[in-house]
């Protein structure tokens, strides 16, 4: 084999081993809101939770995201779904999370795993994967109790120490509503996805980078 020959092989082996190299950048946003008027009975009033196997599969699912979820760099304010937000919120929706980050355009081996939840809060767990085969993907898994619920968990006092081993059960010893969305999507380029559940709903999108949105881009 040629000097030439070997030196164009090695280069072509180089470029297969490492797709990040050629990856694009994708403009990512997201924005979680909340369905409040499902909520406006009394909290005793709450509808029944899910079986506890449902509930339990989907916990599972959320601490094995959780180990594997990255501190991602993000910001809160939205450039193109910007419009949406105002429009929920003209609407009386609550928003429970803004996000908005560049990352490449990789296998799902090599995306980030992006955590925006909080803990003990209205949104607990919420994990995005963007990522690409022949076409662009997102794993969507969020974890959410109702606002109105919420304070009850942080107001229920720890039980005395000499309390009645009697004492009725309060409101605040029932479990808190959860719900969950867990769901895969193909996206394409400047395309508004919405996600949906009767208590809350998630709308994303991806987009090239702002250096290239005057190009003809489409993936």
């Amino acid at each position: 084999m040629s000097s030439r020959v070997y030196c164009l092989t090695a280069v072509l082996l180089f470029f297969i081993g490492t797709p990040a190299v050629m990856a694009r950048d994708y403009d990512v946003e997201v924005l979680i809101f909340e369905r409040a008027e499902n909520h406006a009975q009394p909290p005793e009033e709450a509808p029944p939770p899910m079986s506890g196997r449902g509930i339990d599969g989907h916990r599972a699912r959320m601490e094995s995201l959780a180990l594997d979820a990255v501190e991602y760099e993000t910001e809160p304010v939205l450039v193109h779904l910007e419009p949406v937000a105002v429009n929920l919120q003209l609407a009386g929706y609550p928003i429970l999370q803004t996000a908005r980050w560049t990352q490449p355009g990789t296998v799902y081996q090599h995306a980030p795993l992006v955590s925006l939840g909080l803990p003990e809060t209205t949104l607990p767990h919420a994990y995005i994967r963007i990522y690409k085969t022949s076409v662009i993907h997102a794993d969507v898994d969020i974890q959410m109790t109702p606002s109105a619920f919420v304070p009850l968990a942080e107001d229920d006092p720890s039980p005395a120490q000499n309390e009645s081993p009697d004492a009725g059960v309060t409101e605040t010893d029932r479990p808190l509503p959860q719900y969950f969305i867990s769901e895969k999507r193909r996206l394409k380029f400047r395309e508004i996805h919405y996600l949906d559940h009767p208590d809350f709903g998630v709308i994303l999108g991806v987009w090239p980078p702002e250096a290239e949105e005057g190009g003809n881009v489409d993936s």
